[in-house]
């Protein structure tokens, strides 16, 4: 799912940060949880700081701009051990 929402907005950003905001609106309309930052995810998957929580990469892909460059963009999941509940977030870097 990620990759396919990737590959049908290559070309359609002006820069790295408009790119990474629309993708996590997108993301967002799914059954996904997306929040902004590392930060709150893990705030939401261990409000009480009990638990360790568990970082996983689970996609990664390419998307272009408009002027040709490449962001590597990444879906990071975040979860308490030993629970069900989960929230992601997009990382991007311009390559």
């Amino acid at each position: 799912m990620f990759n396919r929402i990737l590959a049908k907005n290559n070309f359609k950003y002006e820069d790295e940060e408009t790119a990474k905001e629309e993708i996590t609106k997108m993301l967002s309309d799914t059954d996904l949880t997306v929040v902004e930052s590392r930060c709150k995810a893990i705030e939401m998957v261990n409000p009480d700081k009990s638990l360790e929580v568990q970082k996983s990469i689970i996609a990664e892909g390419y998307l272009f701009l408009k002027n040709e460059y490449a962001i590597s963009m990444r879906l990071i999941q975040y979860n308490a051990y030993g629970t069900m509940k989960f929230a992601y977030v997009v990382k991007s870097i311009t390559i």
